[in-house]
């Protein structure tokens, strides 16, 4: 009955909504519209303003968190995990050695410190004590020294996250040493990544092939029933080492609409969501439900260019024209309002890692002249491909309007959230839609997907790999925190100017909505790797 009532309200949302998702709000002449150097301003994640970790007053304990996710996880394995969805629903059950501040910055978690020694090329993790997995085995440093090689040999990631890595030594009962071949500046943050999971020995080697439907982590939640398709549930941990949960468990319904996950939040079916369409967002702030972003950027949306066919896109002049074709001010501000900010490179305008001397920006005169000089004055055809997502389809027809002003005539290759994984690494001749995420650390994003060698990762088989820019970005991630960052600056300009292999426009925030009665939830406040969701409770 509950679906049926949920249903019904979707419509009635469908027909009072239809008006403002159709109205778009008019691209800016202002070309500094969108240059947005710090957060957008949110409403504060619920519950900051109620209690502190040791008070209890008020809380109503049992109940069950309903999070509303627009797609299933593909598996449960640390070892694979790679995709935004995937993480969100590793939340509540796996935790990662050290975590991302407000800032985007590593810190201790499941380790109490970490210590580098540049000159000895180690870093030592402490980790803290007292640390039970679901199935009642500790967190010892033999059980991460085993997560860290296990992750070195088998991780989808390794290489991005590892290849500095030379071994993991366990120099006392909770004390690990990770020797690396040459300094790594960047490897704190796989360990607050995928990389950093731990997961349970005993439990994974009892069951490998087993593991990614039935995992076992140290999370203030445990497994308990996977319906694919439709919900992953989790039961609470009474002796998770923060405190015992106060809900009884929590469950990822997936939505695949927003307008029906909107009408859940309604219902009361629902307490979490995060919706693609900004006018959701503005509708339900409007109702008096609460809206947060996460603090860290979510990603920054960008144009890759296959560099190595032999089509058009292999002339750099060519890629820059496209460059210089598109109005991040423009798609930013149409499409994203308040929840995005435009930029020319991977990092937000004033940050840490942004470059100032990118000179990539709206300029249409200039990409005509530049096809010109690539001996393209009359255009081309090309494709571009992109995963069958409302809100990525949307930008992606913009960019297709916008190219169609210099003569380049685009077709959408759409493809499913399966086919789109595959692409990531090799895509057909053409242009390729990627969200690279923003809270993974810009320097260890811009390491683990430019440099040669790399076994994955964004366009190995289809960028430029450059002596100049490997070297550059090798040195980075063997140098100190002050030389390494301007070094990363550096490479910016090569990627987004120089050779042209992509084409950053805009940085995103992710917001979520969250029901009235729920209190001191901090899902995904930072990053989505970690939560408090410990601390979260229902009033009932």
């Amino acid at each position: 009955m509950k679906k049926l009532f949920t249903f019904a309200l979707a419509l009635l949302l469908v027909l009072s909504l239809v008006a403002c998702t159709q109205q778009t709000p008019a691209p800016t002449d202002d070309p500094g519209a969108g240059d947005v150097s710090g957060e957008p301003e949110a409403t504060a994640a619920p519950g900051d303003e109620e209690q502190g970790d040791e008070e209890t007053a008020g809380v109503t304990p049992g109940g069950t968190l309903v999070i509303s996710v627009i797609a299933d996880a593909a598996t449960m394995n640390p070892l694979e995990i790679r995709n935004p969805s995937n993480l969100n629903h590793a939340n509540p059950i796996f935790e990662t050695l050290l975590a991302y501040d407000e800032n985007g910055d590593p810190q201790p978690f499941l380790a109490k410190s970490i210590t580098e020694d540049v000159e000895n090329l180690t870093y030592t993790i402490e980790l803290n004590e007292g640390i039970l997995f679901h199935d009642g085995t500790e967190l010892t440093a033999e059980v991460c020294k085993w997560n860290l090689d296990l992750y070195m040999a088998e991780g989808v990631l390794r290489s991005s996250f590892f290849s500095n890595v030379d071994s993991v030594e366990v120099t006392g009962d909770y004390t690990v040493v990770i020797h690396l071949k040459q300094w790594d500046s960047t490897l704190p943050n796989a360990l607050a990544r995928q990389g950093g999971y731990m997961a349970s020995k005993e439990a994974y080697e009892k069951d490998p092939e087993g593991f990614g439907e039935h995992p076992v982590g140290t999370g203030p939640f445990m497994f308990d029933e996977w319906e694919h398709g439709v919900s992953i549930s989790f039961v609470k941990f009474a002796d998770y080492w923060q405190g015992e949960p106060y809900l009884d468990g929590v469950r990822f319904d997936v939505y695949a609409n927003d307008l029906v996950a909107q009408a859940a939040v309604q219902a009361g079916d629902v307490h979490i969501m995060s919706p693609s369409d900004v006018t959701i967002i503005d509708d339900m702030r409007s109702k008096g439900y609460t809206v947060y972003n996460m603090n860290v950027p979510q990603s920054c949306y960008t144009l890759c260019f296959n560099c190595v066919s032999d089509d058009p896109l292999s002339d750099v002049l060519v890629r820059q024209a496209i460059a210089y074709a598109i109005d991040a001010d423009a798609i930013t501000a149409a499409l994203f309002g308040d929840y995005g900010a435009a930029t020319n490179q991977y990092a937000l305008v004033g940050s840490t890692y942004y470059n100032d001397e990118v000179n990539i920006g709206f300029d249409l005169e200039k990409a005509k002249e530049l096809l010109a000089q690539a001996g393209y004055a009359d255009g081309f055809s090309t494709k571009l491909t992109v995963v069958n997502s409302t809100r990525i389809v949307e930008v992606c027809q913009v960019i297709a309007d916008m190219l169609s002003e210099i003569g380049i005539e685009v077709e959408l290759n759409l493809v499913d959230a399966g086919a789109y994984t595959n692409a990531i690494g090799g895509w057909e001749p053409g242009m390729f839609l990627h969200t690279m995420s923003m809270y993974n650390g810009v320097d260890a994003q811009l390491a683990g997907n430019f440099k040669q060698g790399l076994q994955s990762g964004l366009g190995i088989n289809c960028f430029l790999h450059p002596d100049d820019l490997n070297e550059l970005l090798l040195s980075a991630s063997a140098s100190g925190k002050a030389e390494a960052v301007e070094q990363f600056k550096d490479a910016q300009k090569l990627i987004v100017e120089d050779y042209c292999l992509v084409r950053c426009f805009t940085v995103s925030f992710q917001s979520f909505i969250t029901s009235p009665n729920l209190h001191d939830c901090g899902y995904a406040e930072n990053t989505p790797y970690n939560s408090t969701l410990h601390k979260a409770w229902i009033e009932q």
